[in-house]
């Protein structure tokens, strides 16, 4: 399991990650849990869609971004 907790915007959110890989090296995230306190919600379904977006954005770098370094530049 991974944890993160951040505060952004006068908003507290934080995240658990289970993650599972297998003998053969896959990876496989088959949930992915958050709770945020964004004060008066307004529109539900926004803040709903920002959470689950930022959750695919979050797992989408995890899984297939890189960081390269070149003579101390990246």
């Amino acid at each position: 399991m991974g944890i993160a907790a951040h505060r952004v915007s006068l908003s507290y959110i934080a995240t658990v990650v289970q993650v599972e890989v297998s003998r053969d090296g896959k990876l496989r995230i088959p949930r992915i849990d958050t709770a945020v306190d964004v004060g008066t919600v307004v529109n539900p379904d926004n803040v709903r869609c920002q959470i689950e977006g930022a959750a695919v954005f979050g797992t989408s770098i995890a899984r297939t971004g890189e960081i390269t370094v070149s003579n101390g530049v990246y």
